[in-house]
């Protein structure tokens, strides 16, 4: 793109806002994964831990199990999962502050790659007959 117009920049910003967001998902994805299991565990071993009642009357080893799923949990959140979950959370936030010229700045790395994800979205929805027309 030549011409730096407030369309064409809302469109850069737009293609800088996605591929940002493509990496956040990807390193999602990564904190799932690798925490899943621990978690899903430790959400059930509470079980006993989310009912006041069910509490007073769990013994011995529920109630361990329920203590410690607690303290993992803790830990997990207190550590690096949680460092990573928060900036996740702040780069999703960020999203929406991309300026003008940052957008620019990074659309202009990879001008071919960026120019044909705007020439692949605007062929979205078009018949295979328009579409080759226009390639």
């Amino acid at each position: 793109m030549d011409k730096k117009t407030p369309e064409s920049t809302r469109i850069v910003i737009a293609v800088v806002q996605y591929d940002r967001s493509v990496l956040i998902e990807k390193a999602c994805r990564s904190l799932i994964t690798a925490n899943d299991g621990m978690i899903s565990d430790a959400i059930d071993n509470l079980d006993c831990a989310a009912n006041g009642l069910k509490w007073l009357l769990s013994f011995g080893a529920g109630k361990q199990r329920a203590i410690e799923a607690y303290e993992q949990l803790k830990v997990l959140l207190e550590g690096e999962y949680g460092q990573n979950v928060q900036r996740a959370l702040t780069e999703v936030e960020e999203l929406e502050n991309v300026s003008d010229i940052q957008a620019w700045e990074e659309f202009e790395r990879y001008p071919v790659r960026n120019c044909r994800k705007i020439t692949d979205a605007t062929c979205l929805g078009e018949s295979p007959e328009i579409q080759g027309k226009r390639l």
